[in-house]
């Protein structure tokens, strides 16, 4: 089913936000110590620094990083190559990774997922109109094979094959006592005890 690719894909994705999140706040942590964060309270407003934890951290990633175009990278300060070497690659394979695997990769399968559920929503939709419209209630005969055997298709589901006549004669054998039927009611309301349908002409020609 496509909702549980769904969630499926959701699960993968939150596991790989805690690992970039294990990595990021053990060897990272100097680089999300934010100064302009709000703390709201009863009198006044105060700057704090930002993700002292690792649920901080989790959450912070999943709301930035994701709605980062470029990813986390685009959030987090820009470190000296002079500096740190080592540092500044691993900064650099973090970012890298967190765009390709987050962004490209289950970016794309999560919106490849969703796309092709409404496009099979869509042609389910369509089937159903084209046995709507195309395609008798009754006897199933579709309008190419009509066309082929020259008869009249909206004729043929119109008049010879109404749907509505059927709807009317169930509610009459309904309605009505069994004993007062003639002989094709009799045998009409005998199959539906029986729950036998083979009273109606499926797959018949239209003449039936």
């Amino acid at each position: 089913m496509k909702w549980q690719n769904i969630l499926n894909v959701l699960i993968f994705d939150f596991l790989l936000y805690y690992i970039f999140t294990w990595f990021a706040y053990f060897y990272m942590a100097d680089l999300f110590l934010f100064d302009d964060v709000i703390e709201k309270t009863s009198n006044d407003e105060i700057t704090e620094g930002f993700c002292y934890s690792s649920i901080q951290f989790f959450l912070f990633i999943i709301n930035e990083g994701v709605r980062a175009g470029g990813g986390i990278g685009d959030i987090i300060p820009i470190v000296s190559y002079q500096s740190d070497v080592g540092f500044f690659i691993g900064r650099f394979f973090f970012d890298m990774l967190f765009f390709i695997i987050i962004i490209l990769i289950i970016g794309n399968v999560f919106l490849g997922i969703i796309v092709d559920t409404f496009a099979e929503l869509r042609d389910q939709n369509n089937s159903n109109d084209n046995d709507k419209y195309s395609v008798c209630f009754i006897c199933q005969l579709s309008r190419d094979v009509c066309l082929i055997r020259n008869i009249d298709f909206d004729t043929h589901v119109m008049g010879i094959h109404y749907l509505w006549n059927y709807v009317y004669f169930l509610t009459y054998l309904h309605l009505n006592n069994p004993n007062d039927f003639n002989r094709l009611e009799n045998s009409v309301w005998e199959k539906l005890e029986d729950k036998d349908f083979g009273w109606i002409p499926i797959v018949k020609s239209s003449d039936d």
